[in-house]
């Protein structure tokens, strides 16, 4: 059955570490079976999803795995590991 779109923006901001992975896992839970959209520049967050969409100025400037873009793509790098 369709579950339909999460779609969650920015859920860790200005939150502790503790409270970011209590987050990050209630949204694991959530986007079981459905196409879900997470809008975040947390590092934590970044590395569990299945892929990123590097938006810059409006445009999509690369589409990737985090691992993949931590490795080949210099701006996202810094971004996400500085």
């Amino acid at each position: 059955a369709d579950r339909g779109v999460l779609v969650v923006h920015d859920p860790t901001t200005a939150v502790d570490a503790a409270t970011e992975a209590r987050i990050a896992a209630g949204i694991r839970r959530a986007r079981t079976g459905r196409t879900t959209v997470l809008i975040t520049s947390s590092p934590a967050l970044l590395a569990a999803t299945d892929r990123v969409v590097l938006v810059d100025g409006g445009t999509i400037t690369a589409e990737a795995p985090h691992e993949d873009l931590v490795r080949d793509h210099p701006v996202y790098r810094t971004a996400v590991l500085t």
